[in-house]
């Protein structure tokens, strides 16, 4: 017998870049998600979708087990698979090269955002107090990225961090 599942899953998202006078670039990147009825848990927001210091998903599956790191020590240790979902991410690129090769570019980056992630019901934990109650935390990033001819490989601390068992 075949499944059924009947869900709406919405999502918003969207960046702006701004160039600086230097030719560096500014970058603001926003995601909001919201999931609604029974769908199944590959269809719902994964924990490294949304931070940067985990492994994200490769090609729709999830090989990492690790919850996210708790930086600022809030209830989102405990979230793997939810229905809503949240992301602010703040960038600054620096180009290195520009070119027309295999490589045509690379750029030094920092990246510094805050995420949250919740299901209906389980928003805020009523054992804790203040911001640790809450499912959120910090995620950010530093590193190299390279636009080749075959994508864009992304060198840095947090891809590094993330394959790290902890």
């Amino acid at each position: 017998m075949l499944s059924n599942f009947e869900f709406l899953k919405l999502v918003v998202q969207g960046s702006f870049y701004r160039p600086t006078h230097r030719g560096h670039i500014i970058g603001l990147h926003t995601f909001g998600g919201a999931l609604f009825g029974e769908a199944p848990f590959f269809d719902q927001f994964f924990i490294g979708d949304m931070n940067l210091l985990l492994p994200p998903r490769a090609l729709g599956l999830n090989f990492s087990t690790q919850p996210s790191r708790g930086i600022l020590g809030a209830a989102i240790a405990g979230h793997r698979y939810d229905n809503f979902a949240a992301r602010v991410l703040v960038e600054y690129a620096v180009p290195l090269w520009r070119r027309h090769r295999l490589v045509y570019s690379g750029d030094a980056f920092v990246a510094l955002g805050a995420f949250g992630m919740g299901s209906k019901g389980a928003f805020r934990d009523p054992a804790r107090t203040g911001l640790a109650a809450w499912p959120v935390d910090m995620t950010g990033d530093l590193g190299v990225r390279l636009d080749t001819m075959v994508g864009v490989f992304t060198l840095s601390f947090a891809n590094a961090l993330g394959r790290i068992p902890f």
